[in-house]
């Protein structure tokens, strides 16, 4: 059974929390990026669910996911970096976002 676009952004979300949630809490700068992910995701599955709507994905709305894809991993890093500090589990959690973002 396929997984719905929906269902694999809610698991890349869960394994995101899980990974801040490793260390037995989630830190401000954690809550931060979690914040922002989850923001950009639901902009990012408008995206993916609008080139869907014809059936087709042409070049451009590739393109556009694509861009929206790196804007998306671009907005988490500069939350990431804005203390200055990334600590381990903020470079767990970025790491994670992009393999889970790069298998699509």
């Amino acid at each position: 059974m396929e997984t719905s676009e929906d269902d694999r952004i809610q698991n890349i979300l869960t394994d995101l929390f899980l990974i801040a949630l490793e260390d037995g809490v989630i830190s401000k700068d954690e809550k931060a990026i979690l914040h922002q992910i989850k923001h950009d995701m639901r902009s990012f599955r408008e995206t993916i669910a609008k080139a869907e709507e014809d059936g087709v994905i042409t070049e451009e709305e590739k393109k556009e996911i694509d861009e929206y894809r790196k804007a998306l991993l671009n907005n988490a890093y500069e939350v990431t970096r804005s203390d200055h500090v990334i600590s381990a589990e903020e470079r767990a959690l970025i790491s994670k976002l992009i393999k889970a973002l790069m298998n699509k």
